[in-house]
């Protein structure tokens, strides 16, 4: 029963209404002429309740009026419309003028909206400041390493570099002149001949090596083995000639070896022998 009567905290569902309902009318004709009864009474005294009068002291234009923590917008006339005019148009930031004048951005960008022939004078004095900036930070980067080429001193500060290239590539570009050219590295021509001379000293050495272990055949896996830069010089069909022919002789040789070699194997054994 605590929880039927107690003030609700929340929502109630209806089935606990209806259960107060039962338990204090006898039906439900009797709860809703008392339920009318009840809502007549509220509504009669709502209306004989008098209506508030306001407040004669207070002004509808103080209530209007800004609070004290809001400031109005300052309203620029005479000698310091003029200033402020004069500076924007030299390309003085907004923010030093708001700290020298005490005045707010939003009154510099109004003031900006209607002389639009003073903001583009701002824009084109703004432009050319920001311009000069990254000139000079070019230079001194310049004259702080005057070693460096242009890729390695864009390297340094990527920004400064970009900025200029999308703002004045003309100055950068001609600025680049006077940077210090980086050493060209000379290539010297490939001696094909001292290479060939050196692979072919290196492939009789492993022939000689290999012929004085064995008495058969030499193979190109053997000399590839012992000569292991063989295969990719081998690759470049133009070059190496010397040891091509080298190659050429030893590997016939071999083969022709192994050929006289299985002929005297089948003398012996009397294979090919005349018939008598």
């Amino acid at each position: 029963m605590n929880q039927l009567i107690r003030p609700p905290r929340r929502s109630i569902h209806p089935l606990k209404h209806l259960l107060l309902i039962d338990w204090l009318f006898d039906d439900l004709r009797s709860f809703l002429k008392a339920y009318d009864a009840e809502v007549a009474r509220l509504v009669q005294r709502v209306a004989s309740t008098p209506s508030r009068k306001p407040d004669e002291q207070v002004s509808l234009s103080n209530a209007a009026a800004p609070t004290k923590n809001t400031p109005r917008p300052k309203r620029l006339k005479g000698r310091l419309k003029e200033v402020l005019l004069s500076k924007l148009g030299k390309g003085i930031p907004k923010q030093k003028l708001c700290e020298e004048l005490e005045i707010s951005i939003s009154t510099i960008n109004r003031l900006l909206r209607a002389n639009p022939v003073t903001n583009a004078l701002a824009i084109e004095a703004r432009n050319s400041r920001e311009l000069a900036e990254h000139k000079a930070q070019w230079q001194y980067l310049h004259n702080l390493h005057p070693e460096l080429g242009v890729q390695a001193l864009r390297n340094t500060i990527p920004s400064i570099y970009a900025w200029l290239y999308r703002n004045d590539k003309a100055w950068l570009m001609a600025k680049e002149q006077t940077f210090v050219k980086p050493a060209k590295v000379e290539k010297h021509p490939i001696d094909w001949e001292a290479r060939d001379s050196r692979l072919l000293s290196m492939i009789r050495m492993a022939y000689e090596a290999i012929t004085g272990l064995q008495h058969g055949p030499v193979t190109t896996t053997e000399l590839y083995t012992r000569v292991p830069m063989l295969s990719s010089c081998l690759e470049n069909r133009n070059r190496y000639p010397a040891s091509r022919a080298f190659l050429s002789t030893v590997l016939h040789r071999s083969k022709s070896t192994v050929l006289h070699g299985h002929v005297l194997c089948g003398k012996n054994s009397g294979f090919g022998s005349p018939s008598r």
